[in-house]
């Protein structure tokens, strides 16, 4: 008896309430995914909660009426199979079953005052109405798959933007290829006279954030369209039959305390990189440079299998892998990876050459468009 007059009085409570506070106003934008779906509608979350995120581990609490987009990318990518030890108290794994992915998503939040929060968002929930059903999305920051599936399998929301707010920051600009010999031709051939085939493939990546953006071809030769809401430089890569072409620093520096410098550098990224857990057994880097200020290091990475496995292929990867470096104590953090290519099945002795263009690093604004190559303004080689 006491139950059910408890759910009057507390029936007859929201009913007195306005309606405001049962449902947040929703905002016209749109989700896409992972997979290249788009929903638009009404978006709206939890009345009374706002989102949180953790920026340099720390919490960042705000309203979704503050937030103009929010844009998912990949921090780590890494197939995992699952182990026990062989006996107790002894070191050596035996693994078990085949791999599952695991991915953790870094998110990069723009708000309404201009400012730009970039790390990771803790479990939300938002709802998108359209033609009067509502869809309930929860994003998380982590993603585990079952075995045997790929991260294609794995689908996630990649942007949550709203509409009218978002235009300036977001403008489609253009790629402009003005290096010897851009467009037209069948193959990249030798650097530094290479071109941009018809049928080549063409990825890139933020400099600051390494967020993948969206980039097309347009009708006139050796211009491409690209959106990156950041207004960033890029890490560009051009894959053409078995090279690739990418835009990066010169690795070598006249002066020889510098060139020890980079030397060292080097050396330390790659033994950092052989320490580094990771499915593949195959590790090449190919360069490294500094990044975020002189805080990170970036490091162009080639991962690969030496032999195909029944369960996974024979998968390969050219990612840049982030390091945070901490000069009082000289020491190097992984901080994750965005991966440019990928490919599922490629023979271990058929691995794309690398090659590395400090052309193709050259990028200057030019009105409404990136100029890219040695003929733009002036030369810039900082990250």
């Amino acid at each position: 008896m006491l139950r059910h007059l408890k759910l009057i009085f507390f029936s007859i409570f929201l009913l007195a309430l306005p309606c405001g506070f049962l449902q947040a106003e929703p905002r016209p934008g749109r989700f896409a995914y992972s997979s290249g779906d788009e929903i638009r509608g009404n978006i709206s979350t939890t009345p009374g909660k706002d989102l949180k995120a953790y920026v340099d581990k720390k919490p960042r609490s705000f309203p979704l009426e503050q937030v103009r987009s929010i844009r998912f990318h990949p921090k780590i990518e890494e197939l995992i199979r699952k182990y026990a030890f062989k006996e107790f108290g002894s070191e050596e794994k035996v693994y078990t079953g085949k791999p599952y992915p695991h991915r953790e998503i870094e998110a990069v939040v723009e708000l309404a005052d201009g400012q730009t929060l970039r790390g990771r968002l803790a479990t939300t929930v938002l709802y998108i109405e359209t033609d009067g059903v509502v869809r309930k999305e929860v994003i998380q920051y982590k993603q585990d798959g079952k075995e045997g599936q790929a991260f294609e399998d794995l689908v996630y929301v990649t942007e949550v933007v709203f509409e009218g707010e978002t235009a300036e920051s977001r403008r489609p600009t253009r790629l402009r290829f003005v290096a010897p010999r851009f467009g037209g031709v069948d193959a990249i051939t030798t650097h530094p006279q290479f071109a941009v085939p018809v049928d080549a493939e063409v990825e890139a990546l933020t400099r600051g954030t390494l967020r993948p953006v969206k980039i097309g071809r347009s009708a006139e030769p050796g211009v491409f369209e690209v959106e990156s809401p950041e207004d960033e430089k890029l890490y560009i890569a051009i894959r053409s039959g078995k090279r690739v072409l990418v835009g990066w620093p010169k690795a070598k520096s006249a002066d020889e305390k510098e060139r020890r410098k980079q030397e060292a550098l080097y050396e330390r990224t790659r033994q950092a990189l052989e320490d580094q857990p990771v499915f593949f057994d195959v590790r090449r880097l190919e360069a490294v440079c500094i990044g975020g200020e002189g805080f990170e290091v970036h490091a162009l990475v080639t991962l690969a299998r030496k032999q195909a496995q029944y369960w996974a292929g024979q998968p390969w990867q050219l990612a840049i892998w982030r390091w945070k470096f901490d000069s009082d104590y000289n020491q190097m953090y992984y901080d994750g990876q965005a991966i440019l290519l990928r490919e599922a099945k490629l023979p271990s002795n058929h691995l794309p050459e690398i090659i590395l263009s400090d052309e193709v690093w050259r990028m200057e604004r030019q009105g409404e468009e990136w100029g890219v190559g040695e003929d733009t303004v002036r030369p810039l080689t900082s990250p």
